[in-house]
């Protein structure tokens, strides 16, 4: 018995077929050990009879080798797959003998046996059919062609005391069971090349030559390849793979709907869906890459690995899934020694179980995740992107994608939404195309954005101006390593599509952002996926790890700039996408201006201690103003800051100021597209720009308290919060600011300087100027912050910095009126939303109303909609101009009524 033990036991372990087969012959036991080579000629050389016999050593000695653990599920259909090919060739060669006495031209008739399915990919398992198409040589005889063929398949179906050789399928011929048996090569060619269909094509990717003149079938396959091995797949052909493999599993699963999930082979997730996977990515690359026609499934998911066509993790996945799979398939088929493809339930599971060293729950454990793994990675690379009907609009894009070229006029009659189609067209052309095709062949991308095409066309028609949309979108992808990744999360995540083409739409500075930092996209897609955006905290926390393991300002403005870009695009993807309101997107930008002016403060204060030694007691902090200190910020804003210090004198003060210094030098950065890295402005200081960079506290309180300090300077104060610094000093001075500014009785004069700071921001204002010009943001903060003035002595509420919160209290203090609180607060919205919209577009400083096309395109991006001529920006114009009247009319309505009060 020697080295057929352990395979024997193995075998009888397992129980079922295998054993039954060896008690009908009991000397196949002492064969088990026998080298697995190719059959040879002993195998052969007999008759049909010899051939079954041989057939059921052959089977017996893998399965007992892949039950002891000695092959893998895939060496072993490589083994029997070998084993039918010489069977098959040798029934061939007998079948000949039996038909020449009739047909004599059958003895030397040129025939080619092709194998399709899985012994066309050398996957054959112990119980399943052979796929077969017969070919005869183009002049050949068809009514000795026929007669040897049907010998042939009688020879291999038919069964004895031995068993049998195999079952076929001859379905796949040209013309179904309505075809010649075998036709010849060229009809067979000119049917595919005029009839074939994509399930087809599909089919003859595992085509193989397994019998008879092995060089005929090369030269069948050959006059092939053109038909099979086109240079693009069309959508309407990716369409009809989804609907087949669609079709396939809800068969299987109506066939017996409560085992429908459990179907190794076509149940959701199954063997057919990773095939599925693999021949759909061949037949879409293999026109253009000769490296990805071949037959085997593992095989072919290791070369679309290669190329790049699969991730790592997705060929992984898909090899895990199918190899698991095809083992319990080859223990299902073992068993019962025949075509079984449902797991059973219950006792029928513990036999498998056994087999592959697992608890039963554990091996449906097992099972369900490959199975759901393999049908994350085909939904994600053929549902997901390909789910729009063929007669959507955008559709017929897909082609023109999927081919990489556009005939002369077929850009202007499909992409007629876009002013320039030809334009619009190079844009598109250019978003499929990876930047570099060693680092990302463009095959993925190109294949993700065509099935994306009908979604994002639609999306960039509903752009104010599709073109310029369209542009900024192919510039924000223009440097990205692998834009395949953001097509990916566009076809998984609809939401996605709209926040990237919303960017483009919205915001050329923020397009040239993410062109600028294209590192930075796979965490903003990560991030995209929680919707949050980072607390100062958090920001803070990843500024401070960049500055920790850089040794000077140079060494880290780099990944500085890459980590404001990561936050400011995730804000602006939101609030551009329509994801976050006025209030979310202004806190989300002041939290980022928070974080890092508190990881730059404490660097700065680090490296002035390293130079001078220990820096004097008491420390420092960052009083926050204006709409940092509100919570409130607008792109391209300005941070309003005041340093405080707590040092007893002018030389122990000195060192506070250096680090003020420092903090402007980490703050500037160098010269860059983006100016400044953190644009600080510290002119609101005591005494101004004469005053010391940093102030000492007790001289800065009595100052405000008591000293030079005008109402302008308090009502700046409202707004203020400490951001960064020392804690308790910080503490301090808000409990101090807090007693200084609402502590005060403040007279009309309070008024008559809020009306001449308006007075003179009226003045100044450019036309259109939403924050300064009449009934603009000014009015409204100003208002607000003027009222927490007057009356925060008594209502402890009206201490809050933030506008809307400030009105929100006042109205419930009753110092506005239920219709003003709400007017105010509406209008506040609008201009407040408008300003992040004019900022972010351009980055520009101030939020003037535009004019001609550029206000046509604001109106209709806010959703104005364009009845006529002029119709949206009409509409738009005339409720700015209502808000903005009604703002005046309600400031000089209260300022009258807190005139009036004694």
């Amino acid at each position: 018995m020697g080295g057929a033990l352990g395979p024997a036991l193995a075998l009888v372990g397992l129980g079922g077929a295998p054993v039954e087969a060896l008690m009908g012959e009991p000397r196949d036991l002492l064969r088990l050990g026998a080298p697995l080579g190719d059959l040879g000629g002993d195998d052969l050389a007999g008759d049909f009879e010899g051939l079954r016999a041989a057939r059921r050593r052959t089977t017996l000695r893998v399965a007992a080798r892949e039950l002891s653990g000695e092959l893998g599920a895939a060496q072993a259909a490589r083994h029997l797959s070998r084993a039918a090919d010489a069977l098959i060739d040798a029934a061939l060669r007998l079948a000949r003998a039996q038909v020449a006495s009739r047909f004599p031209r059958a003895a030397d008739l040129p025939l080619v046996v092709l194998a399709l399915g899985k012994l066309g990919g050398e996957e054959l398992n112990y119980s399943s059919d052979v796929d077969l198409v017969l070919v005869r040589a183009d002049g050949a005889p068809e009514d000795a062609a026929a007669a040897l063929c049907r010998a042939l398949v009688t020879a291999l179906q038919a069964s004895s005391a031995q068993g049998r050789l195999y079952r076929v399928d001859l379905r796949l011929r040209p013309y179904g069971q309505s075809g010649a048996l075998a036709p010849t090569a060229g009809a067979l060619v000119d049917y595919y090349l005029q009839h074939g269909r994509t399930w087809e094509r599909q089919a003859l990717v595992k085509a193989r030559p397994c019998a008879g003149d092995l060089a005929l079938g090369a030269e069948v396959l050959a006059r092939l390849a053109p038909w099979l091995w086109r240079d693009a797949l069309d959508a309407r052909a990716i369409r009809e793979i989804v609907e087949l493999r669609d079709r396939m599993t809800r068969r299987a699963e109506t066939a017996a709907e409560a085992e429908g999930e459990r179907d190794v082979k076509v149940g959701r997730g199954g063997l057919r869906d990773v095939e599925f996977a693999a021949q759909f990515l061949q037949l879409l690359h293999g026109g253009r890459d000769p490296t990805l026609r071949v037959t085997g499934t593992l095989e072919a998911l290791r070369r679309l690995e290669a190329a790049r066509l699969l991730s790592p993790a997705e060929a992984e996945e898909l090899g895990e899934s199918y190899r698991f799979v095809r083992r319990l398939e080859h223990l299902l088929q073992l068993v019962h020694d025949r075509e079984l493809t449902r797991l059973p339930a219950g006792p029928g599971l513990e036999p498998l179980a056994r087999a592959l060293r697992l608890a039963p729950a554990a091996l449906e454990a097992r099972f369900a995740e490959r199975r759901a793994a393999a049908r994350r990675v085909l939904d994600r690379l053929l549902r997901a992107p390909f789910d729009a009907q063929a007669d959507a609009p955008g559709a017929a894009v897909q082609d023109l994608l999927l081919a990489g070229r556009a005939e002369p006029g077929q850009a202007e009659a499909l992409l007629g939404a876009f002013r320039d189609p030809a334009t619009a067209w190079r844009h598109l052309d250019a978003l499929a195309r990876e930047r570099s095709s060693f680092l990302a062949p463009s095959g993925r991308a190109r294949t993700l954005l065509a099935g994306l095409a009908p979604r994002l066309l639609a999306a960039l028609a509903r752009c104010p101006d599709p073109d310029r949309a369209l542009a900024n979108l192919e510039r924000a992808t223009a440097n990205l390593g692998a834009k395949a990744t953001v097509y990916e999360l566009m076809a998984q995540d609809p939401d996605a599509l709209g926040l990237f083409v919303g960017l483009a739409a919205g915001s050329d500075a923020l397009t040239e952002t993410l062109a600028l930092h294209p590192g930075v996209l796979d965490e903003v897609i990560d991030r995209l996926l929680t919707r949050t955006p980072s607390t100062a905290a958090e920001v803070e926390a990843e500024a401070a790890a960049v500055l920790d393991a850089a040794p000077d300002p140079a060494a880290a403005e780099a990944p500085l700039r890459e980590l404001r870009a990561l936050h400011l695009l995730l804000a602006g993807m939101l609030d551009l996408g329509g994801r976050a309101n006025v209030q979310n997107t202004g806190r989300a930008l002041a939290e980022l201006g928070e974080g890092l002016l508190r990881a730059l403060l404490a660097r700065a204060t680090r490296d002035v201690a390293r130079r001078r030694g220990a820096l004097p007691p008491g420390g420092q902090c960052l009083l926050a103003l204006g709409k940092l200190g509100a919570r409130e910020l607008s792109y391209a804003s300005d941070l309003d800051l005041i340093a405080l210090h707590a040092a007893p004198d002018a030389e122990a003060a000195e060192p506070w100021g250096e680090v003020v210094q420092a903090l402007l030098a980490w703050s500037q950065g160098g010269p860059s597209p983006e100016g400044a890295f953190l644009p600080l402005d510290l002119r609101l200081r005591p005494d101004g720009g004469k005053g010391p960079l940093s102030a000492q506290v007790d001289a800065a309180l009595a100052y405000w308290r008591e000293g030079g300090a005008r109402h302008f300077e308090r009502l700046a104060l409202q707004k203020a919060r400490v951001v960064a610094g020392d804690p308790a000093l910080g503490a301090r001075v808000e409990a101090a600011l807090a007693a200084t500014l609402y502590a005060r009785d403040y007279g009309p004069d309070l008024w008559d300087e809020v009306e001449t700071m308006r007075a003179r921001q009226v003045e100044a204002a450019a036309p259109g100027d939403l924050k300064r010009g009449p009934g603009g943001l000014s009015d409204v903060e100003l208002l607000a912050s003027g009222l927490a003035l007057r009356h925060g002595g008594r209502v402890a509420a009206l201490r809050v910095p933030n506008t809307v919160r400030l009105l929100e209290a006042l109205a419930q203090a009753g110092l506005l009126e239920p219709a003003e609180h709400r007017d105010l607060r509406t209008a506040y919205g609008l201009l407040r939303r408008l300003e992040l919209r004019l900022r972010v577009r351009a980055w520009q400083a101030r939020a003037v109303l535009p004019e001609g096309a550029a206000l046509r395109e604001l109106a209709l991006g806010l959703g104005y909609v364009d009845a006529g001529p002029g119709a949206a920006e009409r509409a738009f114009v005339q409720e700015v101009e209502f808000h903005r009247r009604r703002t005046r009319q309600v400031v000089e309505g209260v300022l009258a009524r807190q005139r009036a009060r004694p």
